[in-house]
């Protein structure tokens, strides 16, 4: 079960951050996957963003901004 409340976009980028800092983590590592250009934040929050199955609106942005494209 969820620990705490479910986010998305900003919030969830916060979150990872704030978990990164906490932890001692260095999110220029990290790797980050998702469909939906709502999870753009935490996209840019990582080193290595991975793009997953995604929407059109991603899948745009990925391409413009080199990121992997994965389809499964």
């Amino acid at each position: 079960r969820p620990l705490g409340p479910i986010c998305i976009g900003v919030e969830k980028a916060e979150r990872i951050r704030d978990l990164a800092a906490y932890n001692h983590l260095d999110l220029t590592a990290g790797y980050a996957y998702t469909a939906h250009h709502a999870d753009l934040p935490m996209l840019t929050s990582v080193g290595h963003p991975q793009v997953v199955n995604p929407s059109k609106r991603l899948e745009k942005t990925a391409l413009e901004r080199g990121w992997p494209v994965h389809r499964f």
